[in-house]
C-alpha cells in the first residue's frame, strides 16, 4: 500500500483509492477502511466493476 501511495504522491495524481493487483489467475484489491484495510482476492474472471462497487458500500457502512 505504501508504495502505491507513494507513486501516485510523485506522480501527482492524487489520493490513492485503491491498489489493485492482477496475475493470469487471480486479482487482489486492496482498500482503506477507517484505520484498517479491506483485502479481496479473486479469481481472474471475477467482475472487477462488481467488486469495486461493492466495496464503496461496505466502506460508506463501515466509515458512516
Amino acid at each position: 500500500w505504501r508504495a502505491g501511495m507513494k507513486i501516485a504522491q510523485e506522480m501527482r495524481i492524487g489520493n490513492l483509492d485503491q491498489l489493485i493487483l492482477e496475475t493470469a489467475q487471480n486479482k487482489f484489491i486492496i482498500a482503506p477502511c477507517g484505520d484498517l484495510y479491506l483485502c479481496i482476492f479473486t479469481t481472474a474472471e471475477a467482475q472487477l466493476g462488481l467488486i469495486r462497487v461493492v466495496l464503496k458500500s461496505i466502506q460508506k457502512e463501515i466509515t458512516g
